[in-house]
């Protein structure tokens, strides 16, 4: 127990000195993290780096983190805490388990690579080198190679593959997209007159979102900026997703419930938010399929 909090609070300590977030939210967020680790399901190797920091009208602090087991990107691993007045409030987080892989695989960088690209195919114009990394999204963190392929789909948009190997059986764990062409068709009729809704989110707290409707009729389409709208994708496969969305509607123009509970557009569920026609979109690296919310 010593060494994990020895090991722990040099990762912290390493963070603060980076100069990045170096006084506020985040460092006291990094203090809870250094007093109690287990409230991010911390393991002896794990280090922290704040990514962003959101504050409410009230106070409450929610800092996001990324996190490394021994150098290694831990895909899933990324947590918010939330804190008020000194006291942690809560951790939002998919991580299950402070158990963490060996860093020995059976398999080589090189063998993931041609796993991964018998999958892609050859018309590819570039692959960067496998690199290790920590793969815990929805299982037990386990040992896994991350290998990205790039390309041109036959429709002529781009592609930015990235496959996750496992290190000790070969398999592919998951992979995802990086680059998203949408174009809404499901169902309902955006537009109307402009309105300012309340979105509940999980993880920014409350925060204002350009809507339109009136009385007891809203959508989530942006009258401030091009009409954009937001559409439900509903959990289905890419292939279909975009034919098959359907604009958001509600009620009384109250979006969430700042629960996990909830499935609003704003909350990271699986592919909520599709831009406007004809649009393609990037995510940022290290994202993942299921997190991603594609904003106009």
């Amino acid at each position: 127990m010593r060494t994990s909090t020895r090991l722990l609070t040099a990762a912290v300590l390493a963070a603060l000195s980076s100069g990045a977030f170096a006084a506020g939210p985040a460092e006291r967020a990094l203090g809870h993290l250094r007093a109690n680790g287990a409230i991010a399901k911390a393991a002896d190797g794990d280090a922290f780096i704040a990514r962003s920091v959101n504050v409410d009208a009230d106070g409450t602090e929610h800092v996001r983190f990324d996190r490394t087991y021994r150098g290694m990107p831990v895909i899933g691993g990324d947590f918010v805490v939330h804190s008020r007045n000194g006291q942690v409030k809560g951790t939002s987080m998919t991580l299950s388990s402070s158990g963490r892989p060996g860093l020995s695989g059976r398999i080589s960088a090189d063998q993931a690579t041609i796993t991964a690209g018998a999958e892609f195919g050859t018309d590819f114009t570039g692959v960067q080198e496998a690199r290790k990394v920590v793969f815990a999204r929805n299982t037990s963190p386990r040992l896994a190679y991350e290998v990205v392929f790039t390309g041109t789909k036959r429709d002529q948009t781009p592609t930015e593959m990235h496959y996750f190997v496992d290190a000790s059986t070969g398999k592919i764990l998951d992979r995802w997209d990086m680059v998203h062409t949408a174009k809404p068709g499901g169902g309902g009729t955006g537009g109307g007159a402009a309105a300012v809704g309340t979105g509940r989110t999980l993880i920014y707290g409350n925060v204002v979102l350009n809507s339109a409707g009136s009385g007891s009729s809203y959508n989530l389409t942006d009258t401030t900026r091009g009409s954009g709208a937001t559409y439900d994708a509903k959990n289905y496969s890419y292939s279909t997703a975009a034919r098959r969305a359907v604009l958001f509607t509600d009620a009384d123009n109250t979006w969430g419930t700042n629960a996990a509970s909830n499935r609003p557009p704003w909350q990271p569920t699986p592919i909520t938010g599709l831009p406007p026609p004809g649009i393609t979109t990037r995510t940022r690296t290290g994202a993942t399929a299921s997190s991603m919310t594609a904003r106009a």
